[in-house]
């Protein structure tokens, strides 16, 4: 899998934002999709147990950095997830806003395509508002602080199980991004096939257009029907960044971790 890269709470990264989070609806137990009411697609994600982290030998994991290995047993219950990345319509119509819009000197992107140059905060913020449009109680508490570094934006999690939605956490993105796979990629090991499944530069689309997202769905699903989960955009996760190495291993398997506790730096997964 791609690199678990990093980016501060408040900074703005280009391209960035994705999936939300919903408590799961009854069902067989195998990955269905359903819509919410305010029409975004959701795939329920079943249950169960995966290797996270970067198969040993993935030459292209950076694993000396010690934030992709060594793989970590985890066990996860089940979620439901946004089928697509959040697309700049979808956005709009929650904030009123499209950041995307003058972010780039290229061409007007179709309002199908994600959205971009989100921070984390507002990420946030939007999966608040998507909760209360659709009568589910927030997931998130905004609150502002004042320190030696001057007013400060804070975000608490009063009910860790309430309804509403949230950013996945990072083992919930792997999770679903490998649909099964314990491969380096959603669909085993071959980059000649990633083509099939990824936006990215590579693609053989020149610049400036190699460069520019694509509507959602352009390319392939994977196994469990989530799409673009390479390529195309960066998509926010909850938790904070922090090295393999400070994960509280034991015996078994790490249930439904959540990452460190504080930090300084977000991670943010695919693109």
């Amino acid at each position: 899998l791609l690199k678990p890269d990093v980016a501060c709470e408040n900074g703005v990264i280009h391209v960035i934002d994705r999936l939300l989070w919903l408590p799961p609806r009854p069902g067989s137990g195998k990955p269905e999709t359903y819509a919410t009411r305010t029409g975004i697609a959701m795939v329920k994600i079943p249950a169960g147990e995966f290797l996270m982290g970067s198969p040993p030998g993935d030459i292209d994991a950076y694993e000396a950095n010690d934030d992709e290995g060594p793989q970590v047993r985890v066990k996860l219950s089940s979620f439901s997830l946004g089928k697509t990345e959040v697309t700049r319509d979808q956005y709009n119509t929650i904030m009123h806003e499209d950041p995307s819009f003058d972010k780039l000197a290229w061409k007007v992107w179709p309002s199908s395509a994600p959205v971009q140059s989100v921070t984390w905060i507002r990420a946030a913020e939007f999966c608040n508002k998507l909760s209360e449009a659709e009568r589910l109680r927030p997931y998130y508490d905004f609150r502002k602080i004042r320190d030696a570094e001057g007013d400060k934006e804070v975000v608490t999690v009063p009910d860790p199980a309430g309804n509403g939605y949230r950013l996945p956490t990072e083992a919930e993105w792997e999770y679903a991004c490998r649909a099964g796979s314990a491969g380096k990629y959603c669909f085993g090991d071959d980059p000649q096939q990633l083509a099939k499944y990824a936006v990215f530069r590579k693609a053989g689309l020149p610049p400036p257009e190699g460069l520019k997202p694509r509507p959602v769905g352009y390319r392939l699903p994977n196994a469990w029907g989530l799409l673009d989960v390479h390529g195309n955009v960066h998509e926010w996760c909850q938790d904070w960044y922090g090295p393999y190495s400070t994960l509280p291993l034991g015996p078994g398997p790490l249930v439904n971790p959540r990452g460190p506790e504080k930090g300084n730096q977000k991670i943010y997964r695919g693109g």
